[in-house]
């Protein structure tokens, strides 16, 4: 039976592997880590579901590496919580069992986020571990102030030099020139339209990630689910794909949800779709995971106005008084989940409700006495 890397290398049309231990990838973090997630896939091959984007992000590596090269520098973009920070680890997984197989040192994949880098003077350290060959993911890159951009921009570009300054103000101190080589950028944010063009103009590749079907969540959850050693039929990880807004990080967390239930309500026992109905209830959630926040920005769409179109301001102003402190992100997270159900569109002129979101509100929210407009044949369904 092949390998994860030999299918790989089938997929991509690259010669099979030598059978070499890759060696460890070493993840560099910049500031506090995250809580430990579960184990990461290895290959890019392994992953479910945005098969385009790990074709083009494959074949990009694997061309450069066939060349001698660095592979030149990436921008990720799409929702939170489809794998972006993922993607670039399996780059650097990549990269690694190629220097591997020629008895190469391996590389160091440097994890940080813009809001450690407000400084030409953060971005100035951070740079200086960057050796030859190593990747930089940079997560919500869109929030770097333009005097950092301007400088990682730059920095996108070897050979270039700059200072790193001295550490303290004590005689003697002095400050330490940085000739930066070859190295890959990975970017990644959820707003892309606030990435400004001299960025956008310094990646290679651009690359949207969507959010995932209920086939694909459903096979993430299987995968969960072992890793966790959660007994979960089918049926269960459908009704729990159909809850999580196309998003895996949003689907484990549900699923741990439904697992703490399971274990003190029903012991022993394999989860089965009552069980996800009644744990799921229990957080008040629908049938399609939304909340009573997300219910009334969609109660406002169709009821209030009409359907819409609904521009975010306005939808601001009238959520304000029910999402509270921060109504603006919020309602950015609840429209990118909204979205991604089916339940809105955008258009130029603001947020519509769909016909599914339409159908949704009249079914659980039957003392609104929803009716239902007039819309073409095949309009959102």
């Amino acid at each position: 039976m092949s390998t994860a890397l030999e299918r790989a290398a089938l997929t991509l049309g690259m010669p099979a592997p030598a059978k070499v231990e890759p060696p460890y990838l070493r993840i560099v973090r910049e500031a506090e880590p995250p809580p430990e997630p579960p184990p990461a896939p290895t290959q890019l091959i392994d992953m479910v579901g945005n098969a385009s984007a790990r074709s083009q992000i494959g074949f990009l590596v694997k061309a450069a590496l066939d060349r001698g090269e660095t592979p030149k520098h990436i921008l990720l973009h799409g929702p939170p919580g489809l794998g972006k920070t993922t993607f670039a680890h399996l780059v650097g997984q990549m990269i690694n069992e190629w220097r591997a197989e020629r008895d190469m040192a391996p590389i160091t994949v440097h994890v940080t986020s813009a809001s450690n880098l407000r400084t030409t003077k953060n971005l100035a350290k951070v740079l200086s571990k960057v050796q030859a060959g190593d990747v930089l993911f940079i997560d919500e890159c869109h929030r770097m102030t333009p005097m950092t951009e301007e400088m990682l921009g730059l920095a996108m570009m070897p050979p270039y030099t700059f200072v790193i300054p001295p550490a303290s103000q004590l005689s003697g101190a002095e400050e330490r020139p940085v000739t930066m080589a070859p190295w890959t950028c990975i970017g990644a944010t959820t707003v892309y339209g606030k990435i400004t063009k001299p960025l956008r103009d310094r990646m290679a590749l651009t690359v949207q990630l969507k959010p995932y079907g209920a086939a694909d969540m459903s096979e993430i959850l299987r995968r969960a689910a072992q890793r966790l050693d959660i007994e979960i039929n089918e049926e269960s990880r459908l009704a729990l794909a159909q809850r999580c807004h196309g998003t895996p990080r949003e689907a484990e967390r549900l699923l741990e949800r439904v697992r703490d239930y399971a274990q003190l309500e029903f012991p022993g026992e394999a989860i089965e779709p009552m069980m996800v109905e009644l744990a799921l209830e229990l957080g008040e959630l629908d049938s399609a995971g939304l909340t009573e926040a997300h219910l009334a920005v969609l109660v406002h769409i169709c009821i209030e106005r009409g359907g819409g179109p609904v521009g975010l301001n306005q939808l601001s102003n009238a959520m304000a008084g029910v999402l509270g402190e921060e109504t603006r992100s919020t309602l950015l997270a609840i429209e990118q989940q909204l979205s991604s159900s089916g339940f809105i569109r955008y258009t130029g002129n603001g947020r519509v409700a769909t016909l599914a979101g339409w159908r949704h509100l009249q079914a659980v929210c039957p003392d609104l006495k929803v009716v239902i407009p007039a819309f073409p044949s095949g309009y959102g369904t």
